[in-house]
């Protein structure tokens, strides 16, 4: 399902996607609780679940990216996009927390 979700939801642009009230924003508790799944069947859900957090990150990264209106391209660059200071910057910290300790488990043996 969560592999179903992230191909209807490369359909939609950005500001849809990873708003502060998109629906892939409103997605990533669920995406959450899909990472923590622990069984061998859960190994694929936890890879379809960590695709879905990418490719929600990666729009809220891509929105504001052709505001000229803001400074120089370095600070472009850093200030677009940002989950820092949203409603959902916690949930973010949680999830990248949670994948980077399944980078380094042993569950892909």
């Amino acid at each position: 399902a969560a592999g179903c979700w992230a191909a209807a939801a490369s359909s939609l642009d950005g500001a849809a996607l990873a708003s502060d009230d998109g629906v892939g924003a409103e997605m990533l508790m669920t995406f959450a609780e899909c990472l923590e799944e622990g069984d061998a069947a859960g190994l694929a859900l936890r890879a379809a679940a960590g695709e879905c957090v990418a490719l929600v990150h990666e729009a809220r990264v891509g929105l504001g990216a052709d505001d000229d209106d803001v400074g120089n391209t370095t600070q472009r660059r850093y200030q677009r996009g940002s989950w820092d200071g949203s409603d959902w910057e916690g949930h973010v910290d949680e999830l990248r927390l949670r994948i980077s300790e399944l980078s380094v488990g042993s569950d892909w043996e």
